[in-house]
């Protein structure tokens, strides 16, 4: 009886989405990316499209493995993505606009872009019960989230850390890239 609304900017990923949620669960797809602030922003859509994200790949990072191996080539090390503008939305503003009046499980998983997400839900994070959200530590992008920024923004709402659901370590250097954080 879940109402599941999922959001994806990358038009190629979103129509496989929407292929593959059919006639699913009440709810549905948006061609969109969550921010904290509504209008356009550059997406970098990425050959590895998991990490493709609002924010652009680090040209200095330590931690990607397709520069790295550039590098250790003695070819350029400049990361590759293919930009075009998204419509992006503050999750509130989306909410009201629907009437959702509450949110039993927001799940993030917006490679990087975490903070601005959970500040474009400030106004419906008092009616959320839980979040998972995909805290990335690793360089790969032009920013990266900490705990501490998030906690910032999860804990004044009454939400505090549960569990750590998973812990992605990078296999070329050891170092957490990233984990999957659970606040109830």
């Amino acid at each position: 009886a879940a109402t599941v609304w999922s959001f994806e900017p990358d038009p190629d990923t979103f129509a496989r989405l929407a292929a593959a949620v059919g006639a699913g669960p009440p709810g549905g797809c948006e061609r969109l990316a969550l921010a904290d602030r509504d209008g356009t922003a550059t997406f970098y859509r990425n050959p590895i499209s998991h990490t493709s994200s609002l924010l652009a790949r680090s040209a200095t990072s330590r931690d990607s493995i397709d520069l790295a191996r550039a590098r250790v080539a003695g070819a350029p090390a400049a990361p590759t993505s293919e930009r075009f503008e998204v419509p992006v939305r503050r999750l509130d503003g989306w909410c009201a606009e629907r009437g959702v009046a509450g949110i039993d499980l927001l799940k993030i998983d917006v490679q990087g872009a975490e903070v601005a997400v959970l500040e474009g839900a400030a106004g419906v994070l008092p009616v959320t019960a839980s979040v998972a959200v995909e805290i990335s530590f690793f360089d790969l992008y032009e920013r990266s989230s900490s705990f501490i920024e998030v906690e910032t923004l999860l804990r004044p709402h009454g939400l505090d850390l549960y569990a750590l659901a998973e812990v992605s370590d990078n296999p070329m250097n050891g170092r957490t890239d990233w984990v999957t954080a659970i606040y109830t």
